[in-house]
């Protein structure tokens, strides 16, 4: 069974979005972590009010974003040097 709570937020998102490294095979693990976003918003949705549900969307996006730059200024620097 799926359950967390609201205090819960910051560190799923620190396993699924942060620690989690992306792997090309098995195709399973592949959209592992969008997989379970999706599933705790729909748990969410399901419930929680929501405001609840906007701020675990919005943090979710927020950490994917910031991952995404994160990763991208690392690999110019590399590749500048």
């Amino acid at each position: 069974m799926l359950v967390f709570a609201p205090w819960n937020v910051t560190n799923l998102l620190d396993i699924l979005v942060t620690r989690y490294r992306p792997h090309a095979q098995p195709a399973e693990r592949r959209g592992l972590p969008a997989n379970a976003l999706y599933r705790y918003a729909r748990f969410a949705l399901a419930h929680w009010d929501e405001d609840c549900l906007e701020m675990f969307i919005s943090r979710a996006l927020e950490r994917v974003e910031h991952e995404i730059y994160v990763s991208l200024s690392t690999t110019s620097k590399a590749i500048l040097t």
